[in-house]
């Protein structure tokens, strides 16, 4: 197996919060705060952004989840994270 496939799915299989939304915001304008809800119901707001509907806010909740994850991805195929990739089960050192 490639090492482009184990990235994936390696991604595939850890526990990614839902993207949401609720209705926190201060300015009656703005109700609608983005939230991430991880395993247990634990959520996440993304502090000092609010928007006017439900769907903006779950958009801009799911562009969160997607950096990321390719946040992750990028460190995977970083020579320097080493420990990164040996805590998700990974090969330590990146095939040439």
């Amino acid at each position: 197996m490639e090492f482009a496939e184990q990235v994936e799915e390696t991604l595939a299989a850890q526990h990614w919060p839902e993207p949401s939304a609720v209705k926190r915001g201060r300015n009656p304008l703005f109700p609608y705060v983005p939230v991430l809800i991880y395993v247990g119901r634990t959520t996440n707001p993304a502090r000092g952004r609010a928007f006017p509907d439900r769907a903006s806010a779950i958009a801009f909740a799911q562009q969160c989840l997607d950096a990321n994850k390719d946040r992750l991805r990028r460190a995977f195929n970083d020579p320097r994270c080493r420990a990164t990739r040996r805590h998700y089960g990974l090969p330590e050192e990146l095939p040439t």
